[in-house]
């Protein structure tokens, strides 16, 4: 049969623009018993606080990873009630790595962000991701929520080549209390404190990270996901996301830390009482404040360098060997889209760390106390 008429897409025309955050959430539920009984719950709660901490610079994709058919038709639901921007839906049970992988190199916008289907969100996580990249352009993962068992592995690029930028290997207790114990709480740890050796920090001016990568919430530069494997791992086993995720971006000379405070919360897998509450605790102490954020005065002290001149110098000139010169120096600046365009950034205050007070508005009471507990905020663009 002839074609009738002219097909109306031929006409061209603009189409709607892609965000400045894409968030990927892969999700496997094959069942509502057992273990998952409250996972549709949990992943709900979940698009909840991605809806009221974020705007239209977030775009939201959801990886239906085998799930079963009534998770299916709510994953429908949320894509016609707008919550969902993309679903992306597998018969098969594909794993996390591979899932991702693919929808990561199907995206377009500047950063993406990698979220397990059982965290909750902390207003203003946006701009703490946009503020760290752009005081951190040599950052090419960044993981959301500081652990006390971080470990230094994927942390070379950065113990390499921190001097040659300007920036220092610090050691200080700047991790939050009560999100160290609240991330324990929720996957059935007990109660954890600060390690009195406190955290490795990359510091550059007042702005820090810590060394060290977790994998339930992160966010990728989008320039270094050409350096992330391209062919898949076939398998769901444990330790997977360190060799397909951190350890090939340092590699290619990213440096993979973690933000000082969390932005978001790691849920257990039940909704119970106990877990609400600190669902409700994480999402309201919180306050942004627009001033410029820096380490703790108190704690100034107790910062030590970690590693001499001497053994900095051997660990840069080892690192260049094994990666080229070339890759070693290669200077980098984040997208246009990515830098902060406003004289200041907003960040997360939490509680005082001196006297433990909540914040009100952008000061800290008692007054005189001056304290701050800071997650890195941008420094003026560098061309």
């Amino acid at each position: 049969m002839a074609r009738r008429g002219s097909n109306p897409t031929k006409a061209g025309g603009a189409l709607p623009p892609f965000g400045e955050v894409r968030l990927i959430i892969p999700l496997y539920l094959p069942s509502l018993e057992g273990y998952f009984e409250d996972g549709l719950r949990v992943f709900e709660t979940m698009l909840e606080s991605i809806a009221a901490t974020t705007d239209a610079r977030v775009l939201v994709t959801v990886i239906d990873n085998g799930c079963a058919a009534e998770i299916g038709r709510a994953l429908e639901r949320h894509l016609d009630d707008g919550r969902v921007d993309r679903l992306v839906r597998s018969r098969l049970n594909r794993g996390k790595v591979d899932a991702v992988l693919a929808e990561m190199r199907a995206s377009f916008e500047p950063i993406v962000v990698v979220a397990d289907a059982d965290v909750v969100f902390r207003s203003g996580w946006v701009d703490g991701v946009r503020a760290a990249f752009a005081a951190f352009p040599e950052c090419g993962l960044l993981s959301l929520h500081p652990a006390p068992d971080l470990r230094w592995h994927a942390s070379s690029s950065i113990l390499a080549s921190a001097r040659a930028r300007g920036a220092a290997l610090l050691r200080a207790p700047v991790a939050d209390i009560e999100d160290l114990s609240r991330f324990a709480q929720g996957v059935g740890r007990s109660a954890t404190e600060q390690p009195e050796e406190g955290q490795l920090l990359v510091v550059r001016g007042e702005q820090a990270l810590m060394l060290g990568f977790a994998h339930f919430a992160f966010a990728v530069r989008r320039e270094a996901i050409s350096d992330l494997p391209s062919g898949p791992s076939l398998s769901t086993a444990n330790g997977v996301d360190v060799d397909y995720f951190e350890i090939p971006a340092d590699r290619s000379g990213w440096w993979c830390a973690t933000v000082l405070l969390a932005l978001v919360h790691h849920v257990g897998n039940r909704m119970d009482p106990e877990e609400e509450l600190r669902i409700d605790a994480f999402i309201r102490h919180t306050s942004l404040d627009d001033r410029p954020g820096e380490l703790p005065v108190a704690r100034r002290a107790t910062i030590a360098r970690i590693l001499p001149d001497g053994a900095r110098r051997v660990v840069t000139k080892l690192y260049r060997l094994a990666y080229g010169q070339e890759r070693a120096a290669r200077r980098l600046t984040p997208a246009r889209d990515v830098r902060r365009v406003a004289s200041s950034a907003s960040r997360i205050t939490r509680g005082c760390p001196s006297c433990r007070a909540r914040p009100t508005g952008a000061s800290c009471a008692p007054a005189g106390c001056s304290a701050r507990v800071q997650l890195g905020s941008a420094p003026e663009d560098r061309h």
